[in-house]
């Protein structure tokens, strides 16, 4: 039986924020490397953190992204990850404002929460979880969502899985009370964000305004033939999604 829709899940890069991924990394490692150039020269930190974020992929969920990140990062270190966690904390307080300027943000983010909030839904930050709550923050800020009331945020201190582990998705559901199906998972990405499918999350696929000039239904769920098709429920830009969310409450 099909369930009603009760909860919007949001991808936050190249979602709710816009941003070439690799000049957005390589800005950041430049910034970032001088903090810790005492310890490791720019290449050698470069792969420590890279390895380090690579292990957040296998974690088994005994411990949270945030400590799983840390035991890699500090490997031979152990004494003083304290300090070396507030090298992190003291450069995102700083410097990372700088990569503000290779953001671009959609219009319409603030009133897009607000609609759906008026409509009784729940709305999560289903951001990939590694970076902490205070990057998160912060990068919600740039998207002009700072202060808005969602219902969780993902981050590396509060989640044990990452994307794209189905796991990730039934610790947000477990959470917060809610069965998949009666979730909408909204992100950029075909295989980290519409792999929710496989649990019968209904799915919309963000697409930039030059690829997606209209909404679109597959194929599966303008048949009705059933949840979890292989590809998205809907395809098209942050604009299209209150339609969107429309025909699900509608018609579940």
């Amino acid at each position: 039986m099909p369930q009603r829709l009760k909860a919007v899940l949001f991808d936050l890069d190249n979602t709710l924020i816009h941003f070439d991924e690799s000049r957005f990394f390589e800005e950041y490692m430049r910034l970032l490397a001088p903090w810790f150039a005492d310890l490791w020269p720019a290449d050698a930190f470069r792969r420590r953190l890279v390895r380090s974020v690579q292990a957040l992929l296998d974690n088994d969920g005994s411990r949270t992204n945030m400590r799983r990140f840390m035991e890699h990062f500090t490997d031979g270190l152990d004494d003083r990850a304290d300090e070396l966690g507030g090298r992190f904390l003291r450069f995102y307080e700083s410097d990372f404002q700088g990569l503000r300027g290779l953001v671009q943000v959609p219009e319409g983010n603030r009133r897009l929460m607000s609609d759906l909030r008026d409509g009784a839904l729940g709305i999560v930050i289903a951001s990939n979880p590694v970076w902490p709550l205070q990057v998160q923050n912060i990068r919600l800020g740039w998207a002009g969502l700072d202060g808005f009331a969602f219902d969780w945020i993902t981050h590396n201190e509060n989640t044990h899985f990452c994307k794209p582990r189905i796991a990730y998705y039934r610790e947000i559901c477990g959470t917060l009370g809610w069965e998949p199906g009666e979730c909408l998972m909204v992100g950029n990405d075909p295989v980290n964000d519409m792999v929710v499918a496989e649990i019968g999350m209904r799915t919309f696929l963000i697409r930039p305004p030059e690829e997606a000039s209209r909404l679109s239904l597959s194929e599966e769920l303008r048949n009705g033939r059933g949840s979890g098709p292989a590809e998205p429920d809907f395809t098209g830009t942050l604009a299209d999604l209150p339609r969107a969310v429309r025909c699900l409450l509608e018609r579940p």
